[in-house]
């Protein structure tokens, strides 16, 4: 049968605290249960109960481990000065206040239980949607920077093929050019006395000459028939 352990307690309007000195007892060797009207404390071979006097937040129960000692400190759930610390009645009725108490924690902790699941459930998905936008995020930036060279790398062969066809334009241009002036120097040549315009004018002059020639031919070859004919005359 387990011995009854020692403890000390004090109050304020707002929590109830209570010192219980663990012997030789280690911190992982304690068992705590707290519910808004009942407490227990144990380690071998004591054990301390209490059936407190009003209800106490069991949720926010603190318990402090100090120098061999535990501390609980038990917020009230309405303020205000008890000045006993455990309820009066028949071990019946301390009995039945216990398992009704004991049932309502077992309803709360499942609750508070579920409320964690789902809050570790929606974290999960919440930091799952995070790291989806994230990725989201991050794909659409590589995206752009992709699209951005590659307009880049687009522009500048546009450019190339612009300055590539400007090149070839000019000089297109440049040789027109070329071929326009030396055809006016010719025609320039040859009326301002060049080579070109000495070659025709030889010519000219040739043909001038044969054309002399061929006059003063008609002028001999009348003196020619004249004298064949004196001499015809003459012979007659």
């Amino acid at each position: 049968m387990p011995l009854s352990a020692v403890f000390t307690w004090t109050e304020t309007r707002d929590v109830v605290n209570i010192v219980v000195p663990l012997k030789t007892a280690t911190r992982a060797s304690v068992d705590i249960y707290v519910s808004d009207v009942f407490v227990k404390v144990n380690f071998a071979p004591y054990l301390l109960v209490v059936d407190l006097l009003r209800p106490v937040d069991d949720v926010n129960t603190v318990a402090r481990f100090e120098d061999r000692t535990l501390h609980l400190q038990l917020t009230k759930l309405e303020p205000g000065i008890w000045k006993e610390l455990q309820h009066t009645a028949s071990k019946k009725e301390l009995v039945a206040r216990r398992a009704a108490s004991m049932e309502a924690k077992s309803e709360r902790d499942a609750k508070l239980r579920k409320r964690r699941s789902d809050r570790a459930y929606d974290d999960e998905r919440s930091a799952l949607r995070s790291q989806m936008a994230m990725e989201e995020g991050e794909r659409r930036e590589l995206e752009d920077v992709k699209a951005e060279e590659k307009a880049a790398a687009e522009e500048e062969v546009y450019r190339t093929l612009r300055e590539v066809e400007a090149g070839a334009a000019a000089a297109s241009a440049a040789k027109g050019k070329r071929k326009t002036k030396r055809r006016t120097d010719a025609a320039a040549g040859g009326s301002g006395g060049g080579g070109g315009g000495v070659v025709v004018e030889d010519v000219v002059a040739g043909e001038a000459d044969s054309d002399d020639g061929e006059a003063e031919e008609a002028a001999v070859a009348p003196i020619y028939e004249s004298e064949e004919a004196r001499r015809r005359a003459e012979a007659a």
